[in-house]
């Protein structure tokens, strides 16, 4: 019995000493975390004091340029084709436009999305004639038309606008017929332009007709071409703004290029 009773005094011994060093370990644990903390808190009023002047710095861009100030996106136009994007870039490819900046815009527009061989034939016309939204009749309407009237150098540029909608039945087809038909053009003085975000190639209903019974289709390089926003106008607008002279067009220049980075 006096054995059994010396194990337990024993082992309540060891007990308290593990209990003993446990408290110690956390004393020390406690020290570390606070060693720690302190010196973390060094660092990041370090990092604060390194980050005060760059935030005082970025403050004063904002308020001097508002980098971040988006009126079209204020407005929730980004995605309205026919009554914003339309209208937008027939104003900027109307050479006497309100810009101001006579065939700049029209100019850099053909150099950046036709081929250079076409730059001659398609290029600023002194009886350019800029039509959004042209009704084609029976045919439909187009959402761009550049129409040069010049008996000597006659040409059209068709472009047809496609943000979030579907193409319809024959439609390419039916603007090509219009322009060959009504306005009297040649095939070569004719450029059908199918512009969406990406540069997607119109769907075959878009481009597809029957002839006495034979299946006919467009042919994209040849009948038509696909642009983009995201190639083509963008790139075309950034490429130009640098030339623009009038700082309001610039800065509704800028706005612009903002919202098509979020179509």
């Amino acid at each position: 019995m006096s054995e059994f009773a010396s194990d337990a005094r024993e082992d309540a011994s060891s007990l308290d000493e593990v209990k003993e060093f446990l408290v110690r370990f956390r004393e020390k644990e406690r020290a570390l975390e606070g060693l720690r903390f302190e010196r973390d808190q060094m660092g990041f009023a370090a990092l604060l004091n390194g980050f005060a002047p760059l935030y005082r710095l970025w403050k004063h861009h904002e308020r001097t340029q508002a980098s971040r100030f988006d009126v079209f996106g204020l407005l929730n136009l980004s995605r309205y084709e026919e009554k914003f994007h339309t209208p937008f870039l027939a104003a900027l490819l109307t050479p006497w436009g309100s810009h101001a900046q006579g065939d700049l815009f029209y100019r850099s527009f053909i150099e950046a999305v036709l081929p250079e061989k076409d730059h001659q034939m398609f290029g600023p016309s002194r009886l350019l004639k800029t039509t959004s939204e042209k009704n084609a009749g029976t045919l439909g309407r187009i959402d761009i038309l550049l129409h040069g009237c010049d008996p000597e150098n006659p040409f059209a540029v068709v472009i047809e606008n496609k943000i979030y909608a579907d193409d319809q039945p024959e439609q390419l087809v039916r603007y090509l017929h219009y322009a060959k038909k009504w306005l009297n053009l040649p095939d070569e003085r004719i450029r059908l332009l199918y512009l969406t975000i990406e540069g997607s190639s119109p769907h075959s209903k878009s481009i597809s007709w029957k002839e006495n019974e034979e299946e006919k289709q467009l042919e994209e390089g040849r009948d038509f071409h696909n642009i983009s926003y995201r190639k083509h106008i963008k790139g075309w607008l950034n490429g130009v703004l640098p030339q623009v002279q009038a700082p309001l067009v610039q800065a509704t220049l800028q706005q612009y290029l903002r919202t098509l980075n979020k179509i």
